[in-house]
């Protein structure tokens, strides 16, 4: 994990394969493997040592959310990654389950679906607000705008209400992008970036890429939405410099031409010479859109 963290993938691998090799049974080995594997960009590989992973234990929710992951960005079907995610048992799934469950119902237009399924017990304030956000993103992309804005006030509220005072660094990291994010759903697209910018210089995506690259592909998504189209291809571009778009744990090039907040970055001249140089060749086997 170590040496994934500073970019040594390929000496993460070896290491991995040598753990492997001492106690082959060993499911958590294998959830790093696969994660290593995507971040170097072999995700092909990693999706089948997943799979591999829940055949022996189908509910493992670590390895279902890097499949479901996967899966979307390698095969471009987000209404079946969304049937598979509600197949499952929700009494075991964790917060990025309800974060995937919206991504794929918005990017299978589904939305309304999501929306009652957000609903789950919230410890804090700070829960309140996490739920309060990832409703407002469906209501505003189910076209109810003004029932989007009252969420983002609602979210807010209870960020400010929940005083969290973070204890480590990881902690702070995941609070500073939740007050990005409300503050992006928002329109306060400056203090976002502002919020987002000092992620990435937290956890610089050279010195750490599990968490550095999440914190520069949400900088970029922040920029897009922003209108930003030239500081957005200039983080991707400094993302891909470092690691395969598409990798676990963050979003993937099926995001970038899919998801419709990007729907204007995606006809501006200026991003499209970045956009074209991160397509994948997998990108070629995706179902043509539907008319």
């Amino acid at each position: 994990m170590i040496l994934r963290r500073q970019g040594e993938l390929r000496l993460a691998l070896e290491a991995e394969g040598r753990a492997l090799e001492l106690d082959p049974l060993n499911l958590g080995y294998r959830d790093e493997h696969a994660l290593t594997l995507a971040l170097a960009g072999e995700l092909e590989a990693a999706r089948e040592v997943l799979r591999a992973i829940l055949e022996r234990d189908p509910g493992r929710p670590r390895a279902q959310l890097h499949q479901w992951q996967l899966d979307l960005e390698l095969d471009g079907r987000p209404a079946v990654v969304l049937e598979s995610l509600l197949a499952t048992d929700r009494r075991t799934w964790l917060e990025p389950h309800y974060t995937m469950l919206a991504t794929a119902a918005i990017l299978a237009g589904e939305a309304d679906r999501a929306l009652p399924l957000l609903d789950r017990p919230a410890p804090n304030p700070l829960a309140k607000a996490r739920i309060a956000y990832q409703k407002a993103v469906l209501e505003r992309q189910a076209g109810r705008r003004e029932r989007g804005a009252e969420l983002v006030d609602e979210a807010r509220r209870e960020l400010a209400r929940s005083a969290a005072v973070p204890e480590t660094p990881a902690e702070r990291m995941e609070l500073r992008q939740l007050e990005a994010l409300i503050a992006a759903e928002g329109g306060h697209f400056a203090e976002a970036v502002a919020l987002q910018s000092d992620n990435v210089t937290a956890f610089p995506v050279e010195r750490d890429l599990v968490r550095g690259g999440p914190a520069l592909w949400l900088l970029a998504e922040i920029q897009i939405r922003a209108g930003n189209f030239e500081g957005a291809a200039r983080s991707l571009e400094r993302l891909d410099a470092r690691m395969s778009i598409g990798s676990v744990p963050f979003g993937g090039y099926f995001l970038l031409t899919h998801w419709p907040d990007f729907e204007r970055a995606r006809r501006d001249a200026g991003f499209a010479g970045a956009f074209a140089r991160m397509r994948p060749a997998h990108a070629d086997h995706w179902p043509a859109p539907e008319s």
